[in-house]
């Protein structure tokens, strides 16, 4: 994880987790550059960052959380359904389903995409057809990807 400014420094997000909850609680909101790729095609390992809010009501089908699992890991992933155990989730780049992730596990969910410095905010029509889009072909992902790759 990054610290979003100028000289953008590399921190560990458990030293940091307490702060984070706090703002978060307190009705604030928290940006971080993402790593990792399970959120391809949308967000791109340490150049898109996110801003997290907590939410007020309950989170659904389409959010993307940022959450931790039991193991300690911090995760960004999407809900794509939920069951008597908790949460549904699967990173958009990823096609294997996630079981049981519970409310207290979830720190926030995304409410804007910053790309090279441009906002995108969660709630915009082009993100909601993008989402719904990406959601529906979520068992034919592998066959899109490839075509993706062998196209870009």
């Amino acid at each position: 994880m990054e610290a979003n400014n100028k000289n953008k420094k590399q921190i560990e997000l458990a030293d940091y987790e307490e702060i984070i909850v706090e703002k978060l609680n307190n009705g604030g909101k928290v940006e971080f550059t993402i790593t990792g790729n399970s959120m391809t095609p949308l967000l791109y390992n340490k150049r898109d960052s996110v801003v997290l809010k907590k939410k007020d009501s309950n989170y659904k089908k389409g959010d993307i959380i940022f959450y931790k699992r039991k193991n300690g890991q911090y995760i960004l992933h999407r809900i794509v359904g939920k069951n008597k155990n908790g949460f549904i989730l699967c990173g958009d780049f990823q096609r294997v389903l996630e079981y049981s992730v519970k409310d207290e596990q979830i720190f926030g969910f995304v409410v804007e995409i910053n790309r090279k410095g441009k906002i995108f905010k969660i709630d915009s029509k082009l993100y909601k057809i993008y989402s719904s889009f990406w959601m529906s072909i979520r068992p034919y992902r592998k066959i899109f990807m490839i075509i993706i790759n062998k196209v870009f």
